[in-house]
C-alpha cells in the first residue's frame, strides 16, 4: 500500500509537469496565454475523464494493474520526448491550413488539434486512477490517501517547471520529465507485487451511483474548473507578468485539494456536503474583496529576488483560495463514503464537466461577463449544488447572497488596484475578451495610458512617448526612401501608424491582435494618431497566421515593441517569425523589428541580435532613445545607405517630427555584432523563460545591456566607412554621430550616481548636435529640474523658461509655466503658449479647459 501511493504521487508530479510545459507549446500556437491555459486544461480534464470512466470496466484484471500503470507511464515518456518533433513536423500543415482559413476558423482548428492531442496522454493518466483503485479492490477508506498524496504530487509538479524552464528551456524540459516518467514506469514494474493481499470481499463495488448525484458532481466539475480558469485570469491581473502564475494556481488549487481529501480520513461524514457550496460560495466572495488591498500590496512590494516573489505570491494565493479548495479537496471521498462507492464514476463525471466549465469560462463568459463578474457567477451558482427546496432558510438566505455577490464582482477602477501609479486616475475604457483585458485610463491632467492586463503599459499620450512612438515608423520610412506600401505588426494607440502621415502615396496595413486595443485606438487616441487609422486597413489577426496566410508583399514592415517575457509573445522574436517576415518583403524591402532595451539582461538580448541576423546576415541597428531598431533587409548585398534617402540628407531637410535625416545617421550602431547565445526558435524558446526574473534583480541590468551597446559601436572613422557619406555631409554627420555617443555615456553616468559628470556630458552633446531631440529632452529636463539653483543666481523665472523653450520647443511643462506667468502679466502671448500647449499634448485637460473658457 505504501508503495503504491507513493509511486502514484510521483505520477501526480508527473501529470502536472507535463501539463504545465504542454500548456507553453499551445501558448506558443496560439500567440496569447489565456487561450493556452483554457485549452490545456479542458483537454486534461476530457482525457481523465474518458481515461477513468473506460477503465473502470470488469474487464481489467487486476491481477495485471502494475503491468497496466507502468506502460501507461512509458507510454506517456515516449510521447512527452517525440512531441517536441511531431511538432516541428506539423508546424508547415499548420501555416498552410492559415492560407486557407480565416482567423476565426484557423484559431478553431488549432483548439480541436490541441484537445484532441492532449486528451490522449490525459485518457491513459485518467486510466491510471481507476487501475490503482481497482489494484486496491475498490476501498473507500483507502481512496483520501489515494487520491489525496497523488494531489500532493502534482503541487510539486506543477512548481517544478518554475525551476526546470530557465535553467533548461522547454524542449529540455520535458525530456528531462520524459526519463524521470520511464524509470517511474520501472518502478510500477518491478517494485509492485503482480498481487495484493487484500481480499476483493473487503473491496466496494463499482456500481454506478445514482444519476441524479452524478449529473451534480459533474455540475460541481465544471464550476471548479470555471473557477481554476476564472482565477487564473484574476490573479494575473496583480501578480507575476508572465505565465508563471499558471503553475501557482494549479499548485495552490492542487494543495488544497489535497488536505481536504486527506482531512476526510478523520472527518468523513457525508453530511458535510450539506456545508460545502456554502463554504465555497463565502470563499469566492472573499477572494473578490482581498483581490483589491492584495493588488494594492503587490504594487509596491519589494521582493529581494524572483524565488522570494513566487513565494510570497504563491502564499498569498494559497490563502485566498484555501477555504474553496480544501472544500473542493473533501468533495469526492465525501461521496463515495455516502454512496459506498469506490469513486471512478464521480471522478469521471467530474472531470468530463471541468472540461466543459474551462471552455465555457475562458470562450463565453469571461468575454461576455468579464473575470470578476463571471466568478461572482460560478460563487452563486456553487449554492445550488446541495440547495434543498424544502429548506426556508436557504431561500432566505439565497438572495442576500445574491446582492452581496454582485456587489463584490463589479470590476473595482484601476484607480483602486494601482494606487501608487494611478490613484487619482479614472477608467474611460474597459473591454474583456478572451484574449486579454484592454483599459485606457485618464489622468487627472489628461493623460492617457493604454494598458494591457492591467499592468502592461502598452503606450500613453505623454508627448516623448508620442514621439517615440511616431518614430518607430517614420525612421523606416525616411530609411527606405520610397516606400509604397507599408505593414506594421501592432497598432497599439495608433500614434506609431501616425509618422507615416506625410508619405501622401502609401498603403497601409496594421496587424493587431486585441480587438480591445484596436477599439482604444480609433476611439481613444484619435486626436493623437489624428485618425490615421482611417487611411489604414486595419486587421484584427495573429500576426503570425497573417504572415501564414497572406501573400501580399511590402516594401516597410515595422516590428512593434511586444514584451517578450510573455508566453507566445516571444515567438515574434522568433527564427522562425523573422523568416515569415523576409518572405513579404519587396525586392529593397526592409524589416525594422524594435526592442526596449529596459525590457532585456544581455543575454537575452544577444539571443535576439543573433536569430535577427541569421535571417538577415547584413542586418544593421539604430537607437531612438532607449530603443534599438534592427534593420534587415531582403537585398542582403546592399550597403547600409544603400536604402537611405540621399536627397533628403543632402538637402539637410526637417520632416515633421523635427529631426534632419542627418540627426537619423548619427544614430547609426553598426552592424549586429556575432556572438554565441542560443536562437530564440519558435518551439524551444528561451527569452520567455529567462525575462521573468529580470522584474526582480537587484542588478541594473539596462546597464550592462547599454555598456554592450557602447562596447559594439563602431568608431566614428568606421562608421563613415560603412555609410560611405559624401565630403560636405562628413562634418555634419561627425556631430550627430558623437551627440548620441556622449547621450548614451550620460545615461550610464546617472546610472553609476555620477549626476555632475551626466550634466556635463549632456552639455557636450548638446554642442556636438543641438538638433537632436533626445538631446535636446535631456538637456531642457536638467535646467527645469534645476529652476531654483539657477534662479538664485539672477536670472528671472521667463528668461529662464524661454532659454529652455529655445533649446527644445517640445517641453510641455515649461510651455505651461511660461503661460502661467503670462497670465499673471496679462501678456497677450500667453494665448499663443495655450496653442503650443494644445498642439504638443491635445488631450491635456487644464488647457483644454482654458480654451474652452474654464480659466
Amino acid at each position: 500500500m505504501i508503495r503504491l501511493v507513493g509511486l502514484y504521487a510521483c505520477s501526480g508530479f508527473l501529470a502536472l509537469v507535463y501539463e504545465v510545459l504542454w500548456m507553453r507549446l499551445v501558448s506558443i500556437q496560439f500567440g496569447v496565454s489565456s487561450f493556452a491555459v483554457v485549452v490545456t486544461v479542458a483537454a486534461f480534464m476530457f482525457g481523465l475523464g474518458l481515461g477513468a470512466w473506460r477503465f473502470s470496466k470488469e474487464w481489467i484484471p487486476s491481477l495485471k494493474t502494475p503491468t497496466y500503470l507502468g506502460w501507461i507511464e512509458f507510454g506517456l515518456s515516449l510521447f512527452a520526448i517525440f512531441l517536441p518533433t511531431l511538432v516541428r513536423i506539423s508546424s508547415p500543415f499548420i501555416d498552410s491550413a492559415a492560407v486557407r482559413f480565416s482567423n476565426e476558423l484557423w484559431h478553431l482548428l488549432i483548439i480541436l488539434s490541441a484537445l484532441i492531442l492532449l486528451s490522449i496522454p490525459a485518457y491513459a493518466m485518467g486510466a491510471g486512477f481507476s487501475l490503482v483503485l481497482k489494484y486496491v479492490n475498490n476501498q473507500t477508506r483507502l481512496l483520501p490517501w489515494i487520491y489525496g498524496l497523488n494531489t500532493f504530487g502534482a503541487v510539486l509538479g506543477a512548481l517544478f517547471p518554475l525551476w526546470a524552464l530557465p535553467h533548461f528551456g522547454w524542449v529540455a524540459s520535458l525530456r528531462i520529465t520524459a526519463l524521470l516518467g520511464i524509470a517511474l514506469a520501472l518502478s510500477f514494474w518491478f517494485l509492485l507485487p503482480k498481487t495484493h493481499n487484500t481480499h476483493r470481499a473487503a473491496g466496494r463495488p463499482t456500481l454506478r451511483p445514482p444519476i441524479s448525484s452524478l449529473i451534480n458532481y459533474g455540475i460541481l466539475g465544471a464550476l471548479s474548473l470555471a473557477l481554476e480558469v476564472a482565477w487564473t485570469r484574476l490573479f494575473g491581473l496583480i501578480m507575476l507578468r508572465t505565465e508563471y502564475v499558471l503553475a501557482l494556481i494549479l499548485a495552490t488549487f492542487l494543495l488544497g485539494i489535497a488536505i481536504g481529501s486527506v482531512l476526510t480520513v478523520k472527518a468523513g461524514r457525508y453530511d458535510w456536503l450539506k456545508v460545502l457550496p456554502w463554504v465555497v460560495s463565502a470563499g469566492i466572495f472573499l477572494s473578490l474583496l482581498e483581490w483589491v488591498p492584495v493588488s494594492a500590496y503587490l504594487e509596491t512590494a519589494q521582493f529581494s529576488d524572483f524565488n522570494q516573489a513566487l513565494i510570497v505570491q504563491g502564499l498569498l494565493m494559497l490563502g485566498m483560495t484555501l477555504p474553496v479548495t480544501l472544500s473542493l479537496g473533501a468533495w469526492l471521498p465525501l461521496l463515495t463514503n455516502k454512496f459506498d462507492n469506490s469513486g471512478q464514476w464521480f471522478y469521471s463525471v467530474n472531470a468530463l464537466g471541468g472540461g466543459v466549465g474551462a471552455l465555457l469560462t475562458g470562450f463565453v463568459f469571461i468575454p461576455l461577463l468579464g473575470t470578476t463578474t463571471t466568478l461572482g457567477l460560478i460563487a452563486f451558482l456553487f449554492l445550488f449544488l446541495e440547495f434543498n427546496i424544502k429548506n426556508k432558510i436557504q431561500w432566505v438566505v439565497l438572495p442576500v447572497a445574491a446582492g452581496l455577490l454582485f456587489w463584490a464582482s463589479i470590476m473595482p477602477p484601476t484607480s483602486r488596484l494601482l494606487p501608487q501609479e494611478m490613484g487619482h486616475s479614472h477608467d474611460i475604457y474597459h473591454y474583456e475578451d478572451a484574449i486579454a483585458m484592454t483599459e485606457v485610463v485618464e489622468q487627472p491632467n489628461g493623460q492617457r495610458y493604454l494598458l494591457t492586463d492591467l499592468q502592461r503599459r502598452d503606450a500613453s499620450s505623454d508627448p516623448t512617448a508620442v514621439f517615440t512612438q511616431q518614430n518607430q515608423v517614420f525612421f523606416p520610412l525616411i530609411y527606405h526612401g520610397n516606400p509604397h506600401s507599408l505593414l506594421l505588426l501592432g497598432l497599439g494607440t495608433g500614434i506609431s501608424d501616425e509618422g507615416s502621415a506625410q508619405f501622401k502615396d502609401l498603403t497601409r496595413t496594421a496587424v493587431e491582435l486585441s480587438r480591445g486595443a484596436i477599439i482604444g485606438a480609433r476611439e481613444w487616441f484619435a486626436p493623437l494618431n489624428k485618425n490615421a487609422l482611417n487611411q489604414t486597413v486595419v486587421i484584427q489577426d495573429d500576426a503570425r497566421h497573417f504572415l501564414s496566410a497572406h501573400q501580399d508583399h511590402y516594401d516597410v514592415i515595422v516590428g512593434d515593441l511586444f514584451h517578450p517575457d510573455l508566453a507566445g509573445v516571444s515567438s515574434l522574436l522568433s527564427l522562425e517569425q523573422f523568416q515569415r517576415v523576409r518572405q513579404h518583403l519587396n525586392q529593397h524591402g526592409l524589416f525594422v523589428q524594435w526592442l526596449a532595451l529596459n525590457q532585456f539582461d544581455l543575454p537575452s538580448f544577444q539571443v535576439v541580435l543573433k536569430t535577427f541576423k541569421t535571417v538577415f546576415p547584413q542586418a544593421v541597428m539604430f537607437m531612438d532613445g532607449m530603443h534599438v531598431a534592427l534593420v534587415g533587409s531582403i537585398d542582403d548585398t546592399l550597403d547600409v545607405n544603400g536604402l537611405f534617402n540621399k536627397q533628403a540628407i543632402s538637402n539637410q531637410q526637417s520632416d515633421n517630427l523635427g529631426e534632419s535625416s542627418i540627426t537619423w545617421l548619427g544614430r547609426y550602431w553598426g552592424a549586429i555584432p556575432d556572438n554565441h547565445a542560443p536562437l530564440q526558435d519558435e518551439w524551444a524558446p528561451v527569452i520567455e523563460f529567462s525575462l521573468p526574473r529580470l522584474h526582480y534583480s537587484k542588478a541594473n541590468e539596462l546597464v550592462q545591456v547599454l555598456s554592450y551597446m557602447m562596447s559594439k559601436r563602431p568608431s566614428l572613422d568606421q562608421a563613415k566607412k560603412d555609410l560611405s557619406l559624401p565630403a560636405p555631409l562628413v562634418k555634419s554627420f561627425e556631430g550627430s554621430y558623437i551627440a548620441s555617443d556622449f547621450l548614451v555615456r550620460s545615461w550610464l553616468a546617472t546610472f553609476s550616481g555620477q549626476d555632475r559628470e551626466a550634466d556635463h556630458l549632456i552639455q557636450l552633446a548638446y554642442q556636438a548636435n543641438p538638433k537632436d531631440r533626445w538631446v535636446d529632452y535631456a538637456l531642457s529636463d536638467q535646467l527645469f529640474a534645476n529652476q531654483k539653483a539657477i534662479l538664485s543666481q539672477g536670472m528671472d523665472e521667463k528668461t529662464l523658461l524661454k532659454r529652455i523653450l529655445t533649446i527644445n520647443p517640445y517641453h510641455v511643462e515649461a510651455w505651461r509655466s511660461l503661460w502661467h506667468l503670462q497670465q499673471v502679466e496679462h501678456d497677450p502671448s500667453a494665448s499663443s503658449s495655450l496653442a503650443q500647449i494644445l498642439r504638443l499634448a491635445p488631450l491635456d485637460l487644464e488647457a483644454n479647459s482654458a480654451k474652452n473658457g474654464g480659466l
